[in-house]
């Protein structure tokens, strides 16, 4: 994987975020798929999406929700919770062919 980018709006009135995600990877059979996985403050999913096989040469994208989102705040005025994107490359009918970015 050679980049990995994420784009936040978030709805203060609902409480809800919308991220834009995409990953750039070079060399991979055309097949292959991202997993981008969304982890909650307390390690669960909380937002999951595959994105499809890109063109050669462009970014795999894909849009994650996130309902009840739990805000930053700075400190010494509430907590700071953090979130965690996943990125996992798949290649179907390849054994062991999932790689996971943090």
């Amino acid at each position: 994987m050679d980049e990995l980018q994420c784009r936040t709006e978030l709805s203060l009135a609902d409480r809800a975020a919308r991220l834009e995600v995409q990953a750039r990877c070079e060399g991979l059979p055309p097949e292959a798929q991202c997993v981008f996985t969304l982890l909650g403050p307390q390690g669960h999913v909380v937002a999951q999406d595959l994105a499809p096989p890109a063109a050669a040469g462009e970014p795999a994208r894909a849009t994650l929700w996130v309902n009840d989102a739990q805000l930053w705040w700075p400190r010494g005025l509430g907590g700071q919770p953090l979130y965690t994107l996943v990125c996992s490359l798949q290649v179907p009918g390849a054994a062991g062919a999932a790689v996971t970015v943090l």
